[in-house]
């Protein structure tokens, strides 16, 4: 099963429906309060990156498993409707089962490297009811990809809400439960290391949230083992042989 970790590219916003307290470019910021809302049952985005990109993920929408997400790239704005370079299809918006409460994560993949600018997302939601579409992040990048992650990787449900005690009594300021995944990944390559973790774990540190896909392929279960958050601490990478290095890392969710 492949690992894919994807941090967020800039992007600018082009056009795209959203409510006036609730724009399109909230969906470029972490808080995970300041999401991106449009009333109705359909809406649609176009934004501009600034490098090229694989991964396209809308992060903790209200979005039901039978909810559409279309995305097309193309060298402009009005080519990514005219003639797009890549065209996902409508596609279901997640499958599985997702956690009660918890945002969904929708992933799309394109099949290399886009260079086109231009992101176009087309969202269906009828007779939803919510009567609105949100989400809390979209996250286009490039994907640094490893074929699996090691043996007891270990998911974390993180309860933070702090608590207060007396004699025979305890109360809690509820915080919501989020999720955190620790996986080790080895056997990466030294041209992979150079060329790609390197500049990936520069970039990121602790201070850039990521999103962690540690089985890509297993899409039913994309709603309980992605996560969209914060490494955990700083990544010692190990290299215990020639053409070897092995790292390992903890990522906790922003939000549930």
């Amino acid at each position: 099963m492949t690992a894919i970790l994807v941090a967020p590219l800039g992007f600018t916003v082009v056009s795209g429906d959203a409510a006036a307290n609730r724009p399109v470019s909230n969906l470029s910021k972490n808080p995970p309060g300041l999401v991106w809302r449009v009333d109705g049952e359909t809406a649609s985005m176009v934004v501009q990156v600034d490098a090229p990109f694989d991964t396209v993920a809308l992060i903790g929408s209200n979005l039901r498993s039978f909810d559409t997400v279309r995305v097309r790239v193309a060298a402009t704005a009005a080519a990514t409707v005219s003639a797009p370079s890549f065209d996902s299809s409508a596609v279901p918006a997640w499958s599985g089962t997702k956690v009660d409460g918890a945002g969904a994560k929708t992933i799309i993949r394109a099949p290399s490297a886009m260079v086109s600018r231009f992101v176009r997302i087309d969202i269906g939601a009828p007779g939803h009811l919510d009567g609105y579409i949100e989400a809390q992040r979209l996250v286009i990048g490039k994907a640094v990809a490893h074929d699996a992650i090691d043996r007891d990787a270990e998911t974390t449900w993180v309860d933070s809400s702090p608590s207060y005690t007396g004699p025979n009594w305890s109360a809690f300021d509820v915080y919501p439960t989020v999720q955190q995944t620790k996986a080790a990944m080895s056997w990466v390559s030294s041209d992979a290391y150079h060329a790609e973790w390197a500049p990936f774990l520069s970039r990121v540190g602790i201070t850039t949230p990521i999103l962690f896909a540690p089985f890509l392929e297993d899409v039913t279960r994309h709603q309980t083992t992605v996560v969209f958050g914060h490494v955990q601490q700083s990544i010692p990478v190990r290299h215990p042989a020639w053409n070897t290095h092995n790292l390992e890392l903890t990522v906790r969710a922003l939000a549930p």
